[in-house]
């Protein structure tokens, strides 16, 4: 449906929580792509984003571009040989898309906690899930990494779990792209890598992901799996084994353009959210989401925080912010709350219960003006108080 000019006014209006931001390079690649002819050809803008992403991320990776982060967890899942019924740890506090993956490679789920500081997977609740399925004569396939809101989670204690039972560790790092663990980039931890860019993301090509390959042989057989070939060489039995994921010349553009910009964007985040902090340190219940220690760095993604008291829930504080003119949103619901997932195994306390009941996300988009920032902060200040 169209929108009308006064639906656009009201939307302009809003701080919203996190816009695309431009950075102008954008035109440059989208232009020299519509200046070729032959458009129809494999181009520069691909390889030339794959290629920016890894000089970025370092530790000798390659990147394979693709049309989105499942199409990218779904492909790291078939690479370390996940089989039906097989299963895969995640930690409950993820987008559904990392579900979805699984359950397109065949596998199955199991849930872990969030441990209070990080958000994120609880090391000691791994260790006993692990152990538990394990004595049920389970094969855990693989465990994914996530980092929620950007924040990483405690990288070096579930990698030391995962090597001790020679379990492949999957780093999806799509909320966290620019975090890092004592410099080393998220993404670039365990066995491979996923990158998203949606729209809401530090950079967007406006949908879109990437596998990061710690070996060449990985890329090989990323890219045959997704399409990644010139048409005449692939038959139709060849064509019936692979997968549709290729990411395309234009939207690669785009990703080349931001890639331009991601240091200063993640700058900008994390310079957002200790605006924040610095705004409501006085106020008693308030706590914001926490790095493990000094060595970890957030990507800045949104600056999420958890109201622990009594004063107010969440669904007010929404509510309040929204009549500010200030859109605010609750953490994703964790996997063991939907319906469809409530037979998922899940092992903890429940934290992340806690934590959905009590955690909302500030606008943190690096497009913000001070002027935008200051009026976040005191709005929430005011009704927090």
């Amino acid at each position: 449906m169209t929108k009308t000019t006064n639906e656009y006014s009201v939307m302009k209006k809003k701080i919203i929580l996190s816009l695309p931001h431009m950075s102008g390079n954008e035109r440059d690649f989208l232009g020299t792509f519509m200046d070729n002819e032959r458009t129809f050809q494999p181009g520069n803008n691909v390889i030339g984003f794959e290629n920016d992403l890894a000089v970025y991320l370092k530790e000798d990776t390659t990147v394979v571009a693709l049309n989105s982060s499942t199409a990218a967890l779904h492909l790291a899942f078939e690479i370390v040989g996940v089989q039906k019924g097989d299963e895969i740890i995640c930690q409950a506090l993820t987008h559904p898309r990392v579900i979805n993956a699984i359950a397109l490679a065949g596998a199955e789920a199991v849930l872990v906690d969030s441990e209070e500081r990080t958000w994120n997977m609880d090391p000691a609740e791994l260790e006993k899930a692990i152990a538990d399925r394990k004595k049920l004569g389970k094969n855990i396939r693989a465990i994914v990494l996530s980092h929620a809101y950007g924040t990483p989670c405690n990288i070096e204690e579930i990698d030391r779990i995962a090597g001790e039972n020679d379990i492949p560790l999957i780093d999806d790092a799509s909320e966290a792209l620019g975090a890092t663990c004592k410099g080393q980039k998220c993404g670039t931890f365990g066995v491979m890598g996923v990158l998203s860019f949606g729209e809401e993301h530090v950079i967007t090509t406006w949908g879109g992901g990437a596998l990061v390959c710690t070996l060449h042989e990985q890329r090989i057989v990323a890219e045959y799996l997704a399409g990644k070939e010139d048409i005449t060489r692939i038959d139709k039995h060849d064509a019936a084994m692979r997968y549709d994921y290729k990411m395309s010349e234009m939207v690669a553009g785009i990703g080349r353009g931001q890639m331009t910009v991601l240091k200063d964007r993640v700058k900008c985040r994390l310079t957002n959210t200790d605006l924040y902090r610095h705004a409501l340190k006085d106020i008693e219940g308030v706590t914001f989401q926490h790095t493990v220690n000094n060595d970890y760095e957030s990507s800045g993604w949104l600056a999420a925080l958890r109201i622990s008291s009594s004063k107010i829930s969440v669904d007010k504080f929404i509510a309040e912010m929204d009549d500010a003119g200030v859109q605010t949103a609750r953490i994703l619901r964790p996997i063991n709350l939907y319906d469809k997932y409530k037979s998922l195994p899940f092992y903890g306390r429940g934290v992340v219960n806690e934590l959905y009941a009590e955690c909302v996300c500030l606008p943190n988009g690096s497009a913000l003006e001070n002027e935008e920032l200051s009026i976040v902060a005191e709005a929430a200040k005011r009704i927090l108080a």
